[in-house]
């Protein structure tokens, strides 16, 4: 039984310190990057948003 909660508890250890791609550019300290990523986010966002109204 202890072996199961060793494995369980290294599973949740890992999937915690786990970064996301938005948390390591968050924390990157780097403006240049986090400026180009908000860009593409929201082109992408307002070319869907904008095709939604077309078609409805």
């Amino acid at each position: 039984m202890k072996f199961y909660h060793y494995i369980l508890l290294f599973g949740t250890l890992f999937l915690l310190a786990c970064k996301s791609e938005f948390e390591a550019l968050r924390t990157s300290n780097q403006p240049e990057k986090i400026y180009k990523a908000a860009n593409q986010y929201y082109s992408k966002r307002s070319t869907t948003v904008l095709l939604h109204s077309m078609i409805s």
